[in-house]
């Protein structure tokens, strides 16, 4: 069991379930490398994910984006530069609306009794590595629950 960031866990060397979802969809598409862009929603569910299980990472993987009048040169501008830097950084831009419902709902969630469990000793986003049949692969699940 490894401690990593997910960037470094990504880069990793091994096959992880979106890699093998992937290959099973279309191999030519993992053969090439070729991936989506994500979605909001995509976004939306890994700021969430965040917040409940490694608010500590917030900043070192996500750039928040102020709300902007995309109409304006200038706000233009400023997203602009945003996505050079989330780019430079290997980070997430996150519109602020998405992040402003990722924190309602990781704040609701926070509040209610469901996040008793991680209270207790939980171990969160712990990266595996291992080999089956001459294959690397690689497992990080969000939560290991000692008992």
């Amino acid at each position: 069991m490894e401690t990593l960031t997910q960037q470094e866990y990504r880069m990793a060397e091994g096959l992880g379930s979106t890699d093998i979802k992937v290959l099973l969809e279309n191999p030519y598409l993992f053969k090439n490398k070729v991936r989506k862009e994500p979605t909001d929603n995509l976004i939306l569910g890994s700021v969430i994910h965040t917040l409940i299980l490694e608010p500590q990472k917030l900043e070192s993987e996500y750039i928040i984006m102020p709300e902007l009048n995309l109409r304006t040169n200038a706000d233009k501008a400023v997203k602009a530069e945003l996505e050079a830097e989330a780019k430079a950084s290997n980070k997430t831009l996150v519109k602020s609306e998405i992040y402003n419902q990722a924190e309602a709902v990781s704040k609701s969630f926070l509040n209610s009794s469901l996040s008793l469990f991680l209270r207790g000793e939980v171990k969160a986003e712990a990266s595996f590595f291992g080999e089956i049949d001459g294959v690397k692969v690689k497992a990080r699940p969000d939560l290991i629950i000692p008992e």
